[in-house]
């Protein structure tokens, strides 16, 4: 009998850990949708919507590859803060060209911050993706392994029960052999 019960609870737990996972996915989904992104014609998946973990990787790289390109390859900590009267960038507030006696702010900065933070989201969305899978994939390995304890819980009660029922003087419904 504790066998049946664990089994039970085993495809209790696994299948309801698929279905959690399963909508995770589909929120993530919908997520995706509602943001509206395309990728552009220069993406390894081009013209598509971005809904799952293979658009948005697809867009995730197109946005760091172009990135790359407009930094020279730099990462957004790595370009300057600040533009110099020749147009080059700095950390340095004191070479900064100003405009109105105020340093003027490197837009790539800021581009390549917007960039970061967005690819990073993406990457984040097939991160969840693939954990979802595996949890949907944890989930049925569990639901499957209680079916086969709980069939073979059933299988030994089905062996002790009649012993069980002698034992408590009861009449047993499986046939009684003297």
């Amino acid at each position: 009998m504790p066998l049946l019960l664990v089994g039970i609870a085993l495809v209790v737990v696994g299948f309801s850990t698929a279905n959690r996972a399963l909508a995770g996915k589909d929120e993530l989904h919908q997520r995706l949708v509602a943001e509206a992104i395309t990728t552009p014609a220069g993406a390894s998946l081009p013209n598509r919507q971005v809904a799952d973990a293979a658009t948005a990787e697809s867009m995730a790289k197109y946005i760091d590859a172009t990135m790359a390109k407009l930094t020279g390859g730099r990462n957004y900590s790595q370009v300057g803060h600040y533009l110099t009267p020749d147009g080059k960038d700095t950390n340095d507030v004191t070479k900064a060209a100003l405009v109105n006696g105020q340093p003027t702010v490197n837009p790539l900065r800021e581009l390549a911050f917007e960039a970061s933070t967005g690819s990073t989201g993406l990457y984040a969305s097939v991160l969840a993706s693939n954990v979802a899978d595996l949890a949907v994939g944890l989930g049925v390995v569990l639901g499957i392994l209680g079916l086969v304890v709980a069939g073979v819980g059933v299988a030994f009660a089905g062996l002790t029960v009649p012993a069980m029922t002698r034992r408590l003087h009861l009449r047993s419904a499986a046939p009684h052999h003297v």
